[in-house]
């Protein structure tokens, strides 16, 4: 069936108006939804539509009631602009600290494999009481000959290991270092060392050996390294 624009006297009182929605109604209730639409589309015309033909029935509304979702549109360009710059900022603030979590895993696979060298140190230590100047003392091969995944360089110096970070390490960390220093009780010789690594507090009652070179930032240590 063709919906032909509906055209209706262009006079009619409040009452004759009251009236016909009033006498349509119930006739509507047991008619096919069309014809609902179409008794509801008089009674609008006919008290509200203005203007040069106030008793043609507008087509776009029409439209928008015969299909509701007709009407409804997409986002506008500043509401997806608003949204991209709300994505942008939070990857902003979670990519620093993701960097971060990335150094502090290979920090702590680099310390890991400088157990062996610990293990030299400690060895040497428990033999002469003292601390090895160097690798050739402590038994390990020459700094620059000690490498790892993440390590280019492992030096001993006066007991203390100094670590120099590269190879496969992240750009944020390579060419930094990290030392490891031992701590020795100077009243029990047969205690073994205890390590304090980055930037840790020191023990009181231990004395530690070497410098420090560690010049990662806090936030990118393990945490035992900064406590």
């Amino acid at each position: 069936m063709s919906r032909d624009p509906l055209v209706f006297p262009r006079n009619g009182s409040a009452g004759s108006n009251s009236r016909c929605c009033a006498e349509q109604a119930p006739h509507c209730q047991s008619q096919q939804p069309n014809l609902v639409e179409r008794s509801l589309l008089r009674c609008f015309q006919s008290r509200t539509m203005k203007g040069p033909h106030p008793g043609r029935i507008d087509q776009g509304f029409r439209k928008a009631m015969s299909n509701p979702w007709h009407s409804r549109r997409g986002f506008t360009l500043i509401e997806l602009m608003v949204v991209v710059a709300c994505i942008a900022i939070l990857a902003a603030l979670a990519l620093p600290n993701y960097q971060d979590r990335i150094i502090r895993t290979q920090v702590q696979e680099a310390l890991g494999f400088a157990t062996f060298a610990e293990d030299a140190v400690q060895l040497f230590h428990t033999k002469t009481h003292r601390m090895p100047a160097n690798n050739a003392e402590a038994g390990l091969p020459p700094a620059d000959q000690v490498l790892g995944n993440y390590v280019a360089r492992l030096e001993v110096e006066q007991g203390a290991i100094h670590i120099r970070f590269g190879n496969r390490a992240s750009r944020a960390l390579a060419d930094k270092w990290l030392t490891l220093r031992p701590g020795t009780s100077p009243n029990a010789s047969r205690v073994p060392i205890s390590w304090l690594c980055g930037i840790a507090h020191p023990v009181d009652g231990l004395d530690y050996s070497g410098a420090n070179r560690t010049d990662i930032e806090a936030r990118q240590l393990p945490l035992d390294c900064r406590l």
